[in-house]
């Protein structure tokens, strides 16, 4: 009973740690940060590298997405300063994901 109670908080405890990895790559997380937890969710052993990776560009993807409110609020002033700010948004997030994902997958 105790090292089934036990097990079980253990269990619990990576699931909780888990979410909170993934969490932080669904924020504005810099690669130092960002190596150190990709590297906790390969210890935690719970995806293959390829799941790893795919979850990897999932979160990050939720991060880039969480920016639309900031790009619509730009489209909302004229069309061409709207697009000019869509862009740079877009394009600097992107280039921080897409950097990220190389240096921690090289090859």
């Amino acid at each position: 009973p105790v090292v089934t109670l036990l097990g079980d908080q253990v269990a619990r405890q990576r699931e909780y740690l888990q979410t909170a990895l993934l969490q932080q790559l669904r924020g504005d997380v810099e690669l130092p940060a960002c190596v150190k937890v990709v590297g906790y969710l390969r210890r935690l052993q719970r995806y293959s590298e390829d799941e790893l990776r795919s979850e990897f560009v999932k979160q990050r993807g939720l991060y880039v997405s969480a920016h639309r409110a900031q790009i619509n609020a730009a489209l909302g002033s004229s069309v061409a300063a709207g697009l000019k700010a869509a862009s740079e948004i877009l394009r600097t997030r992107v280039a921080t994901v897409a950097g990220h994902y190389r240096a921690l997958w090289p090859g």
